[in-house]
């Protein structure tokens, strides 16, 4: 970190800060919430409902997309917030550690060169390959093929093993031992 990035990392953190740990975690919390409900949208699958109509079908469809729901929404919430605190935490140590080094925070926000932002860039064009890399999949896989539902019965979209008929009745199928 060079001196216009340290003195932007202060400009920033101090007018940022000013949120206060309670607030940034909470907002952790709801984008982690919002990424839960995508994932469980992006996962639900439309039962087979076969020969069942009306109510029935209905409450598969319930059951199955609030099973999605519970099982994505708190974990992501959670990642969201521990994230949040985390992040928080640590540039607030920064901040404090830089300040106590002796660095000031500037008066007004500082003007970088382009050569200053290359970390920026990084993130930008990691996020970029991330992004394309998921709609590939998307695109390819397609949403909602998954091969099972949380309830552990086949999608629609997945290969069934056929079982073998029944023996006849009288006949007692034992399996051979050597």
């Amino acid at each position: 970190m060079n001196e216009r990035q340290r003195d932007l990392f202060l400009w920033q953190w101090s007018q940022r800060r000013k949120r206060g740990l309670g607030k940034v975690t909470l907002l952790g919390a709801l984008v982690g919430a919002v990424g839960g409900l995508v994932f469980a949208l992006v996962m639900m699958d439309m039962p087979d409902v076969g020969t069942r109509h009306g109510l029935s079908s209905l409450l598969t469809l319930i059951e199955r997309s609030v099973q999605w729901l519970v099982l994505s929404i708190p974990p992501f919430t959670a990642i969201g917030m521990a994230t949040a605190y985390r992040t928080f935490s640590r540039q607030e140590l920064m901040y404090e550690l830089l300040l106590k080094g002796g660095a000031r925070v500037p008066e007004q926000k500082p003007v970088l060169q382009p050569g200053d932002r290359w970390p920026l860039y990084v993130v930008i064009a990691a996020a970029i390959v991330l992004f394309g890399l998921i709609v590939a999949l998307w695109v390819v896989v397609g949403p909602g093929s998954v091969t099972s539902t949380p309830s552990g019965i086949p999608a629609r979209n997945a290969p069934t093993i056929p079982t073998p008929p029944p023996a006849p009745k009288g006949f007692d199928v034992q399996p051979q031992g050597d």
